[in-house]
């Protein structure tokens, strides 16, 4: 992975580990998040990319839902999510982020 040749680390959290949503979630999520930037600091340099990208919404399964009948609602397609991923980790290196925030248009996001 030290070769520089375009690798990434994604890791997956919600904005719940960085605002109010509990003690548990908030001191576990907010450590990984920072994990996740500290790992970014040093291994940037090495040409390896890493991320966290914020999921908040449930992510349906498929064979168990019908995306047509309900598109609009709060769930986001499993496929949606993996552009998302592939997205991250094949960006451009001059258009680095360590964290991005997914969600479909009716989630509550917050930005923090």
């Amino acid at each position: 992975m030290l070769a520089g040749d375009g690798d990434a680390i994604l890791f997956t959290s919600s904005s719940a580990a960085v605002r109010s949503d509990g003690p548990a979630h908030n001191s576990t999520g907010f450590s990984a998040r920072g994990l996740a930037r500290s790992l970014a600091r040093q291994l940037w340099p090495e040409g390896i990319d890493v991320a966290t990208v914020l999921v908040d919404d449930s992510v349906g399964v498929p064979d168990q839902r019908d995306w047509t009948d309900h598109p609009n609602e709060e769930w986001i397609h499993p496929d949606h999510v993996a552009d998302t991923y592939w997205h991250v980790a094949n960006r451009h290196p001059n258009a680095l982020t360590p964290e991005l925030d997914s969600g479909t248009h009716a989630a509550d996001i917050s930005f923090v």
